[in-house]
Parts: C-alpha cells; sequence; structure tokens
C-alpha cells in the first residue's frame, strides 16, 4: 500500500516460526506483507516466499528485505496448493504461520501465537481486519473452531490468522488439484482430526478485499467446494441432528476480542488515503454519557453521535467527526478506551469511512419527529427540558447539508418511532413538547420537523 515504510526488524528474541508466503506475480504487494513481517515485535526465525509465477521483480523485491532471514524459490506456475505444500517441506522451525502475498501481520501476530502455542495448542487463530482501497476497514474475532461452527456458522477463522505446528500441515498437505476453496478444505480436515485449537484474544491480520484477491476471482470455485464438503458431512450424519446442530452453531458467540490501537492499523498500512472517523459504543444512559464527553480531551462539540439500535435500547455510538489528521484519530481512540463507567470498559473503538446522509431506519408505517439546530449544545438543553417534562426515548444524529442560509454540520433531535396506528396521541404531545420548547426559547437556533 502507498506510503508503506520498509521497517527494520525489531531487537530482541526470536520464535522458533516460519512465515510462509505463497506469490503469484504480486510484486507491488509483496513488499506490503513482507515489511509487515519486519515490524514484528517477536521475529520469525526465517521467511519462506514461494513465487508461483513468472514476474522478474517479484525477487527483486523480496531481495531488499536483508532484515529478514527469507529463503526465496521461484517455483514457475505450479498453483498455490503446491506452492504451500512446497513452503512446509523447506521448513525447519517447529511452527509455521500462513501469511497471503495481499495480507499484512499486525506488529504483536508472532508473539501472541507463540503465547497460544505455550498452552498446549496445535493450531493458533486470531481475529482478522478486513481492509480496502478506501480504508474502511471491517474487524472479525472469530469464533471456536469447532467443525460444526466452520460447516453451519462461518467467519470462525480466516487461513491467512492461523499458525500451525509443521508437523500438521505435513499429516494435512493442501491439495493442488482443486481450482479453489483449498484452506477450507485443509482447515477442515484438521479440525475433524482433533487438533488442539487455541485463539490469541488478539487480532493478528490486515485482510486486503480487492478485486484480484483470491476470494473474488475463484469465489465460485470456493463456494462450490465449501457445499461439496458441508454435503458430505451432512450426508455422514444423522438427519434428526442436523438442525439442531446448525442452530446452536450459528448461535456461536464471536471471541472477546479488542481491536488493535489505531496507530498499529496507520502504520502498518501506511497512513490514511481517505477522510476517517473513529466510532466507539457508549451506555445511552445520559449520567455516563455527558461524564463521558466531559473526560474526552478533545473538542466534544465537534463529536457526532450516532444510533446504535433502531430499537433504542442500551447503547449509543459516539463518533468523531471524519477527518485526515491521524492525530486527531488516535486521540479520540485512547479517549474511549481509557474511559470506564461503572467498571465496564468500553467496547472496543472502530475505523469507518465517512458515511453517507442521516437515515433513521423507521420500521414500515411508522415515522419520527426532529429537533434540527447547527448548535450540538441547544440539543443537549433541549433533551434535559424535554426529560424533564416526560420520559422520551430520543437519540442525537449529525449530517452535512444546507441550513438556516450556510453549509455546515446540523445535528438532529430525534424521537423513537411512532407507529401511526398505536402512538397518534404520543407523538401529538411529544410534537406539542417539541414546539413549547421552541418557543419558549426565544435565542434558539432549531427548528422542529415533522
Amino acid at each position: 500500500m502507498k506510503g508503506l515504510q520498509n521497517l527494520t526488524a525489531p531487537s530482541g528474541d526470536i520464535a522458533p516460526l516460519t512465515v510462509a508466503i505463497a506469490t503469484h506475480d504480486r510484486p507491488h504487494l509483496i513488499g506490503d506483507a513482507l515489511s509487515s513481517c519486519c515490524s514484528q515485535t517477536l521475529k520469525p526465525e526465517r521467511v519462506i516466499v514461494i513465487h508461483d509465477g513468472l514476474s522478474d521483480e517479484t525477487s527483486e523485491v523480496v531481495g531488499k528485505f536483508g532484515a529478514l532471514n527469507v529463503t526465496y524459490l521461484n517455483a514457475g506456475k505450479v498453483g498455490l496448493g503446491y506452492a504451500r505444500n512446497l513452503a512446509t517441506a523447506l521448513c525447519k522451525t517447529k511452527y509455521l504461520c500462513i501469511l497471503d502475498d495481499d495480507d499484512l501481520m499486525l506488529p504483536n501476530r508472532v508473539r501472541d501465537h507463540m503465547k497460544s502455542f505455550a498452552s498446549g495448542a496445535q493450531l493458533s487463530h486470531g481475529g482478522w481486519v478486513n481492509f480496502n482501497d478506501r480504508g474502511e476497514l471491517e474487524f472479525m474475532p472469530g469464533k471456536a473452531v469447532t467443525e460444526d461452527v466452520m460447516v453451519y456458522a462461518g467467519a470462525a477463522i480466516t487461513h491467512g490468522a492461523c499458525c500451525y505446528e509443521t508437523a500438521i500441515l505435513r499429516e494435512f498437505p493442501y491439495r493442488d488439484d482443486l481450482a479453489g476453496g483449498i484452506d477450507f478444505d485443509m482447515a477442515m480436515r484438521v479440525v475433524r482430526s482433533g487438533v488442539k485449537c487455541a485463539h490469541t484474544s488478539s487480532y493478528v491480520l490486515l485482510r486486503r478485499r480487492h478485486a484480484a484477491s483470491l476470494s473474488a476471482v475463484h469465489g465460485g470455485d470456493q463456494r462450490s467446494i465449501r457445499r461439496a464438503i458441508v454435503n458430505m458431512i451432512d450426508w455422514q450424519r444423522n438427519d434428526a441432528d442436523i438442525d439442531e446442530r446448525r442452530a446452536a452453531a450459528v448461535k456461536q458467540e464471536e471471541f472477546v476480542t479488542i481491536a488493535p490501537p489505531l496507530n498499529e492499523i496507520y502504520s502498518t498500512l501506511g497512513g490514511l488515503h481517505s477522510a476517517m472517523r473513529v466510532v466507539g459504543t457508549v451506555p445511552r444512559r445520559a449520567t455516563a454519557f455527558f461524564s463521558l464527553l466531559v473526560g474526552l480531551e478533545i473538542d466534544w462539540s465537534e463529536l457526532e453521535i450516532i444510533d446504535a439500535d433502531p430499537n433504542l435500547t442500551a447503547t449509543i455510538k459516539l463518533a468523531c467527526r471524519p477527518t485526515r489528521d491521524v492525530a486527531v484519530l488516535e486521540s479520540f481512540d485512547v479517549a474511549l478506551r481509557k474511559s470506564a463507567i461503572n467498571g465496564q470498559v468500553l467496547s472496543a473503538s472502530v475505523l469507518q469511512s465517512v458515511a453517507g446522509p442521516l437515515a433513521t431506519s423507521s420500521p414500515p408505517e411508522s415515522f419520527r419527529l426532529l429537533l434540527r439546530s447547527v448548535a450540538l449544545k441547544e440539543l443537549f438543553l433541549a433533551h434535559r427540558i424535554l426529560s424533564q417534562k416526560r420520559p422520551w426515548d430520543w437519540f442525537v444524529a449529525s449530517r452535512h447539508e444546507r441550513f438556516q442560509g450556510r453549509e455546515g454540520v446540523a445535528h438532529y433531535l430525534v424521537s423513537a418511532p411512532f407507529r401511526k396506528a398505536k402512538s397518534a396521541t404520543q407523538q401529538r404531545i411529544f410534537g406539542e413538547d417539541l414546539k413549547a420548547f421552541v418557543q419558549e426559547q426565544t435565542d434558539l437556533s432549531a427548528t422542529v420537523i415533522e
């Protein structure tokens, strides 16, 4: 990715672990993957790059990484499964870590895998973060690796976030006769054998989503292989058990995995490529919410408050303004992580690309009432006064628009959805409260929107 640094390997111990990368004519990507190997807080003993292609540029890129103990083999067009099996054959360490040439390891990956192995695991896996060229991030913490979860639920693991005892990969080699789905095929054979798996309790991988990825190019083949394996397993089972097992697998919760600090993601991705914002989840209770705002060491009037749940339950989402300034995003991220309410640490913040217009997502045949203002503090005042009259459900949202003759950010105090058939009286009373509030506040620059 543009701006990525060729980092120097940090000093310290070396793990008995090899990173295996199979690459196919992607010199513009392999350098990023190798840079992420250099940035590990615990260095791998060796990196093996198997070139499954024809490009001469790949060897030139690999040759620039003198800080790594790299073994490079140009195997020609042998296919992904064959290339990975070659890496296994060349591996001399106890553990082998898989890395695709278009993905990047977070700095903690090798160290966290070694902690899992110290607990007796034979397969260590962690969470992964999907990203694209627009800078959008999707955090995937992973689930318990069981046969049922992998067959019926999915999103338990991604192969690039796994590390194995090398002996396991020798016992269960990749198939080289499949056009796609070799990762799922191999992982299912490993899991069904009873191998002990452990989650790192961390995110270990940044997984690139792009048009030339294997998932995009061979997605149809991968889905066909997966369906064939699932059908075979279902055929072997008692029909009466399948629905029950599927339901239990779908309910399997994701691991509680704290997102990595944004500065780690920034340093790995090489900076921001578009305006971004941080979004964190906080309790809905007003006292907790306002104490959080006061505690933030940034201008909270520039924050955006987003409805987290159309049912208006227990939480809201708090977002900073879109920006390209890494320092602003990091300060907000740090503030969210430091804040604790009733002993509960806030959920991990998430980096998001700039969203579109305000969407209230009302149920069918329902509507909301909105109070609009250019001053966020006015809406907090409105909420306090209105709440003294009646305990209305509410949330605040913001969007960029033209309002009161100028371009800027307009803020909304938004009611809960009112169903036309059941809540006409409530809607009328709430509307009267809003209008009375606006009339009482002579210096208020707000408008009631029905």
